[in-house]
């Protein structure tokens, strides 16, 4: 079976999403496109991880780059079904696989516990006292939140 016109359209669709999956995360990484929050540590760790950019997107590339190329190579049928190229989009496809897993997962994570925010945690002595932190989390042992 040739999947020669499945790849030049699978490849593209791919390579568009590893794309935009990288840019993404590096809008995250410095909001309003200013570095000075990644510079002082007012990013979320779940952004500094990076899964945007190493799990949906280099590992998506690397695999629809083969793919892409596979599918082009591959115009009468006679030469896709080689072993070299079956392994190689088999181990591109896993690793795809994985990578966009692990960048669910993290992005899930980081929508859980929320974003970090600059904001009012209680009233002290002294008047309000602001810190950076994860308003939205369950906060069982901080102080109540007057928000």
């Amino acid at each position: 079976m040739c999947v020669g016109k499945c790849s030049r359209i699978v490849g593209p669709c791919l390579l568009v999403l590893g794309t935009l999956s990288v840019a993404a995360n590096i809008l995250l990484l410095f909001p309003g496109g200013a570095s000075k929050y990644l510079v002082e540590g007012h990013i979320s760790k779940d952004v500094k991880v990076m899964p945007g950019i190493w799990g949906g997107g280099i590992t998506v590339l690397l695999a629809a780059t083969q793919i892409t190329a596979m599918g082009w190579r591959c115009a009468g049928c006679s030469d896709c079904g080689t072993r070299g190229n079956a392994f190689i989009s088999a181990v591109l496809s896993k690793l795809m696989l994985l990578g966009a897993a692990a960048c669910f997962v993290l992005s899930g994570v980081g929508l859980t516990n929320g974003p970090l925010c600059f904001y009012n945690a209680y009233e002290h002595d002294n008047g309000n006292r602001t810190l950076w932190g994860y308003p939205f989390l369950d906060a069982g042992s901080q102080a109540p939140d007057i928000r």
